[in-house]
């Protein structure tokens, strides 16, 4: 039998719980496609952790759901390095009510947009759009953006 999704929601999990799962996450056996951490207790530094694991090559986290939190701006600043990194999988994100200002809104657009060299060749152009963030679904409501945001 294979765990392929847990939901955490209001399980009171803080930062530290966090880190030990997300050691769990790096294990080759692991096989999470999906987690639900809405409304617990974790901030920025949980959100380092689930970014160092969303970099492993054997996490298979294709859906992450930290929503109702207190993740800030430096912890949306993790999450958008493990979305640049071609081991990451996300493909949902789901930051429904934290604490997010338009500087977070910044930093998960570089993440997602295409980074592509000026005079490439095609094969390399088609290389390089391949290891882009595989993110296709990002939910940011109520959060405190301005208009700019």
């Amino acid at each position: 039998m294979k765990l392929e999704t847990l939901n955490l929601r209001r399980n009171n999990s803080t930062d530290k719980g966090v880190e030990y799962f997300c050691e769990a996450l790096q294990q080759s056996n692991c096989k999470l496609e999906t987690l639900n951490l809405a409304d617990n207790n974790i901030t920025a530094n949980a959100a380092e952790h689930l970014s160092e694991a969303l970099k492993q090559s054997n996490c298979k986290l294709k859906t992450l759901e930290p929503a109702s939190n207190n993740i800030t701006d430096k912890g949306v600043e993790y999450l958008g390095e493990a979305l640049k990194h071609n081991n990451c999988k996300l493909e949902t994100l789901n930051l429904y009510e934290n604490n997010i200002t338009d500087k977070g809104v910044e930093y998960l657009c570089e993440a997602v947009k295409r980074h592509l060299p000026g005079h490439i060749t095609a094969a390399k152009r088609e290389a390089f759009e391949q290891s882009n963030c595989k993110l296709k679904r990002l939910n940011l409501q109520r959060n405190n953006t301005s208009e700019k945001g």
